[in-house]
């Protein structure tokens, strides 16, 4: 997992060679961008960047 450029917000599960698409989780109410780690490792071996959202404070 990694911070996108400078924001703390933004989750970045592994990184696509080649982007076909991207997809943005906002994660549910009390839950944090880690929710949705499996599902991003199944999307970029698919070539689909996948973003997280990480609210403060979580």
């Amino acid at each position: 997992m990694s911070a996108v450029e400078g924001t703390r917000w933004v989750r970045r599960f592994g990184e696509p060679e080649q982007k076909q698409g991207r997809v943005i989780f906002l994660p549910h109410a009390g839950g944090s961008a880690s929710y949705y780690r499996e599902v991003c490792t199944l999307l970029t071996a698919d070539q689909i960047e996948c973003i997280a959202i990480q609210y403060p404070g979580r």
